[in-house]
């Protein structure tokens, strides 16, 4: 194996361990052809936020965020691919904690939400858990 191949490998896997995929690790025509694969799988109503047309694909390295899970037999990527819809209305809900008073004590605790928002759909069957960087990512 060359030393080029090698530091292409390491840096690949550096950005993925970051939550951003290389295309040195997976190219685009590989992205594309997954995609394709799951948009079947999509919920009525869903679709990808960038069309697979050949000059946006390199949009969804930008905007998909990836996690690595690995054990003693494998390593999987966990891609997190933004959706939209226009059928659906979401709404969203700020998550505030109050303090709460501990039995027989004088003192208080107060928790701290892991998510900012709570975004959930006009038929309330579907929600998902926002942090601001999330919400920041979305179009007016």
């Amino acid at each position: 194996m060359e030393l080029q191949t090698i530091v292409e490998a390491l840096i690949s896997f550096y950005s993925t361990m970051t939550g951003k995929l290389s295309m040195n690790l997976i190219p685009p025509v590989m992205i594309r052809n997954i995609l394709k694969n799951v948009t079947s799988y999509f919920p009525d109503g869903y679709t990808l936020c960038v069309s697979l047309q050949q000059n946006s694909i390199n949009l969804f390295y930008e905007f998909m965020d990836i996690s690595v899970l690995a054990d003693y037999n494998s390593v999987k990527l966990v891609m997190l691919i933004p959706l939209k819809t226009f059928e659906r209305h979401f709404y969203l809900y700020k998550l505030i904690t109050f303090p709460h008073r501990i039995s027989n004590l004088v003192n208080y605790i107060q928790l701290t939400a892991e998510y900012d928002n709570l975004v959930l759909d006009d038929s309330n069957q579907r929600f998902l858990l926002w942090k601001e960087a999330d919400l920041k990512m979305c179009r007016r």
